[in-house]
Formats: structure tokens, C-alpha cells, sequence
């Protein structure tokens, strides 16, 4: 009778045992929230994540050994320990297999996804007290596993835990579009978020080439007349060259001025400019926007220069999406699908959306980061309208270009194989 109690006990303990440790490992937060109720739950989940690694040792320990409590109480039950027959062995060997595929693996493991958390929260008590009672054990299966792992090369990082709670994040979103209660939008800009402490300045700044600046020399006059044709509210003013930009001119600073004596020296009247390298990332970038007051910084390159302008509007951007006002002249698309295997694009286009839009795989590490870039750097020269080229399997015509510069492109998907490796440049038509 007290052998087949113990099965009984042993076989609830591993049940239980895999169904903390899953739910331990996964550690889904939202769930957790949601079985951890209340003021009182609040404070027992906070007291889960202070002791997690310790019940995660605690019991991935303990399910083995309830896998082996099972083994002996069987053992006993089949009276293996008096008389061991082959059938007796065989009888007892493969109930004690059937006890641990399902009471042991399946059924813990089907329960922990549909009632896991649930069942954590009501009986978080108990894995609790065995940690207490077992911590001599765990300190030292955790030095012997440590060491291993050291020994191996292993070492867990701040940026891998983080990396960790990115992905919670982005699952529960997707979970949620997938339940109906989050947009598609919603999750696109939650994954935007996530990827502003990986995106530089100089991936969404204004180019230096499409920067519009006013030397310091310009009359007021002309500065009210240039601010008025562009649109803008913030322009940069440069001393000799884009090089040496000394100041930032606020439209609304120069509304005082139009009733009543004008400025002669615009030094006077801009501000001092905010400037960052090229490396900055966003989510940095945006904090010192708040903090600075700030909404305009000059980006500049290794060796000083200007390599272009970046506002606290690109930066709200790559998380909603583009933001178009009264003053913003319509421009063509970036990328237009002529159809599934062909697109007209402008050159500066960056590589990974053309991988994206058109499934190609354009390496995205090398030293151009545009499409224009790309062929430019195959080429070997800045290329005339209707030059053609082939690499990394497409197909790019040059559609619009000065002597400067490739400003819009055609690119047509080649059949696999072809155009994979080396760029070849082809007759223009």
C-alpha cells in the first residue's frame, strides 16, 4: 500500500516540478501579471523575480529526483527489492516510462501553457520553502555550473538580458495582434522602439547634400526671403563652408524683427548649435533632446565635418512612421513596385528595405549603406543615365543622375544564379 502512495507522491512532484520549471524558464511577464492579482500578487511576483535563478536551480534540480523517487517507488511496489524477475523488471521499467511521458513530460507541459501561471501563483509557496531548505545544495550545483560555463567560454551579459526582454516584449505583441487587442501598427511601433538603441545618427539624418544653410553673410532681407521659399523653422547658419556651421536660425526669432529696426549681424540673433557624431544612437539621441531643449542636431563625421542634420522629428519617425506637415513638399515614393520582381527607387534607398521590398541579399556591411552607394561603388564612377549594371542578383539601370550624384534607379530581380557575386557592368542601351 505505502509503495503505491509514494508512486502516487512522486509522480504529482515531477508533474508539478516540470510545470514550474516551464513556466519558470519562459517567465512571461504579462501572464504573470495577470495570474499575480492584486496588491498581494503584486508583492509575491516581486518576490518571484528576486529568488528566479534560485527556483529555476531549485527545481530543474528536483525533477530528476522525482523521476528517480518514481523509479524506487516502483521498485518497491513491484517487489524488484526480494525476487527481480525479467517480467517483474520489464512490468516495472515500462510503467515507470509511462508515468514519466505523461504525468512526468505531457501532461505538465500541456497544463503550463494554458494554466501555468495560474497554478504558479497559488502554490509559489512551496518551491519558496524548498529553495530555503536546498540552498547549501544549490550554491553548489550553481559554483560546479558556473565553472563549467566559464570554462566553456560562456559569460551572460547585461546586453543578452536585455536582448531577452526585448523578445518577451515583441512576443506578447505579437500575441495580442494575434488575439485582436493590438493593431499591426501598434506592434510595428513597439518593434520600432526597440530598435532605437540600434539605430544610428547617421542612418535617418538629412545628408549634407540635401542640407539647406544659409551663410552668415546673408542680409536679413534675404534670410526672411530664403526661410519663406523653404519652409523651414530651423536652419543652420555656416561660417566659409558646411564645414564650419556656428549656429542654428529659428524662424520665429525673426518675427520680431519685421516691425522695427533689423539685425545686421545674424550671430546675433541664432543659437548656439547641438552637435553629435555619426555613431550616436536614437534612444540616447532623443533623451538629450529632452533634456537640452533641443530639436535639431549637426551630425558630424570622424574627421569634424558635417555629414549632415538630424531632428527630434526623424527620430519620432522611425517610430510612427513618416509625419508630413503644412510646409513638406510632396516627393515621389522611395520605392515604387512595378511588380513583384521590379521596382523604381531612389538612390538613397538604404540596402536592407531594398533587401526587404525585393528578397535580395545584398550584403549590408560594406562601405556604402545606399543603393546608390552600391552602384556607385561597383561601377567604379558615378554613372550616366541608362548605364546598366548587374550584381548580387539584380538588375540596376540608372534612371536619373548628374555628374554628382544617382538620384533614382530601376531594379529588376535576376533569375537565381545570375548576378549573385560580381558586379558587371553592361553596355548602356
Amino acid at each position: 500500500m505505502y509503495p503505491l502512495i509514494w508512486v502516487v507522491v512522486t509522480t504529482a512532484l515531477s508533474c508539478y516540478f516540470t510545470l514550474a520549471g516551464r513556466v519558470l524558464s519562459a517567465y512571461q511577464r504579462v501572464e504573470l501579471e495577470q495570474a499575480f492579482r492584486g496588491d498581494k500578487g503584486k508583492r509575491r511576483l516581486e518576490l518571484l523575480e528576486r529568488h528566479l535563478d534560485a527556483l529555476r536551480w531549485t527545481v530543474g534540480l528536483l525533477g530528476p529526483l522525482a523521476y528517480l523517487g518514481i523509479g524506487i517507488a516502483l521498485v518497491e511496489a513491484f517487489g524488484l527489492r526480494h525476487e527481480a524477475t525479467a517480467g517483474a523488471v520489464v512490468g516495472a521499467a515500462a510503467v515507470w516510462l509511462g508515468l514519466v511521458i505523461v504525468f512526468g513530460v505531457a501532461v505538465p507541459l500541456a497544463w503550463a501553457r494554458s494554466a501555468g501561471e495560474r497554478v504558479l501563483a497559488v502554490t509559489l509557496r512551496f518551491p519558496l520553502l524548498l529553495r530555503w531548505l536546498l540552498w547549501p545544495v544549490l550554491w553548489v550545483v550553481w559554483a560546479v555550473t558556473l565553472l563549467v560555463l566559464r570554462l566553456c567560454g560562456f559569460h551572460e551579459s547585461a546586453e543578452e538580458n536585455d536582448e531577452a526582454a526585448k523578445q518577451e516584449i515583441l512576443h506578447a505583441a505579437t500575441e495580442g495582434q494575434a488575439e485582436g487587442a493590438v493593431d499591426a501598427e501598434e506592434v510595428e511601433m513597439i518593434e520600432s522602439v526597440m530598435e532605437l538603441d540600434e539605430t544610428h545618427a547617421d542612418e535617418i539624418m538629412t545628408p549634407r547634400t540635401d542640407i539647406f544653410a544659409l551663410p552668415v553673410e546673408t542680409s536679413f532681407r534675404d534670410v526672411c526671403r530664403e526661410i519663406t521659399e523653404a519652409g523651414h523653422t530651423r536652419v543652420p547658419i555656416y561660417q566659409g563652408d558646411l564645414d564650419n556651421i556656428i549656429g542654428i536660425l529659428y524662424a520665429k526669432d525673426l518675427l520680431q524683427y519685421l516691425v522695427g529696426e533689423q539685425p545686421t549681424d545674424l550671430r546675433t540673433i541664432m543659437r548656439k548649435p547641438f552637435f553629435v557624431p555619426e555613431s550616436k544612437v536614437l534612444d540616447d539621441l532623443l533623451t538629450e533632446f529632452k533634456s537640452r531643449k533641443f530639436h535639431i542636431a549637426v551630425v558630424l563625421d570622424e574627421y569634424g565635418g558635417t555629414a549632415g542634420l538630424v531632428t527630434i522629428e526623424d527620430i519620432l519617425e522611425e517610430i510612427v512612421g513618416e509625419i508630413d506637415d503644412e510646409y513638406d513638399k510632396p516627393e515621389g515614393e522611395s520605392i515604387t513596385l512595378i511588380d513583384a520582381r521590379t521596382a523604381e527607387i531612389d538612390g538613397r534607398v538604404y540596402i536592407d528595405d531594398l533587401n526587404d521590398v525585393l528578397k535580395l541579399r545584398i550584403p549590408e556591411d560594406e562601405d556604402y549603406d545606399t543603393a546608390a552607394g552600391l552602384v556607385i561603388s561597383e561601377m567604379g564612377h558615378i554613372p550616366v543615365v541608362e548605364e546598366t549594371i548587374d550584381a548580387y542578383g539584380a538588375h540596376f539601370t540608372v534612371l536619373a543622375a548628374d555628374e554628382r550624384k544617382i538620384m533614382r534607379l530601376r531594379v529588376e530581380v535576376l533569375d537565381e544564379g545570375q548576378g549573385q557575386k560580381k558586379a558587371r557592368r553592361l553596355p548602356a542601351v
